[in-house]
């Protein structure tokens, strides 16, 4: 609190220097315009670190009014609205600083995260695979990876991913967990694969029960019908 308080007494008492005189000096204005900008970027960076971000993003707006602070303040506002939670938001800033720098990691990283917390799991891939090209020998990206193909039920490909991190990394603690969680997966696809079968095979005795019935119905009704033939006109229709 202390310096957020600092800052908005510089901020005031700027304000109030700025305005004591009405005296036209050249270059002032722009001068002053410039300073205010900067003293909004710094209450957002008091407002941030106290994580009160949506303070923080108000000020960040203001400042990003600036065109020599534009850039920097989109940065700030795109990791602000990702603390908030806010990931929509986040996404928009987070890919206009992509298009600007194409290769930076740190955006590339943050944009993955989101993508993959939103379920945009196939657009997630594309990023961490980048960046794992980048970063081969970082194990929290190559993990990221797994976890993002584990969601996306890529499971043959995320133990490929897993043989790799173990390549790598021996010691890994989480490769055990991430097949455990592709065995449990696997398993419950599988129950819900026969549950659907057998789903099929009772609606398929159904069906049956009710072409006999219909036999029975048409026998007794006619005598002369051949039994074999209601059996395959209703099995037709």
């Amino acid at each position: 609190m202390r310096k957020l308080f600092i800052a908005l007494l510089v901020f005031f008492s700027f304000l109030i220097t700025s305005c004591a005189t009405d005296v036209l000096i050249p270059g002032r204005s722009s001068s002053i315009s410039k300073n205010i900008y900067q003293e909004y970027l710094n209450i957002g960076d008091v407002y941030y670190e106290l994580k009160k971000y949506d303070k923080a993003i108000d000020y960040y707006k203001k400042a990003s009014e600036s065109r020599g602070l534009y850039w920097g303040c989109v940065y700030k506002l795109a990791d602000s609205y990702l603390k908030q939670g806010n990931f929509s938001e986040s996404e928009n800033y987070y890919e206009k600083l992509l298009k600007r720098d194409s290769d930076n990691s740190d955006i590339k990283q943050a944009l993955a995260y989101i993508y993959a917390s939103t379920g945009k799991f196939e657009q997630a891939l594309i990023l961490y695979k980048e960046i794992e090209s980048m970063y081969p020998e970082s194990q929290v990206i190559l993990e990221n990876l797994i976890v993002v193909l584990i969601s996306n039920q890529e499971y043959e490909a995320a133990k490929d991913q897993i043989d790799v991190l173990l390549s790598k990394f021996p010691d890994n603690t989480k490769a055990k967990t991430f097949l455990e969680k592709i065995d449990s997966e696997t398993k419950v696809k599988e129950d819900d694969d026969s549950d659907s079968e057998l789903l099929d095979s009772v609606i398929d005795n159904e069906s049956i029960s009710d072409n006999i019935d219909s036999v029975s119905e048409n026998k007794k009704d006619s005598d002369n019908q051949d039994v074999s033939e209601s059996l395959d006109q209703t099995e037709i229709q």
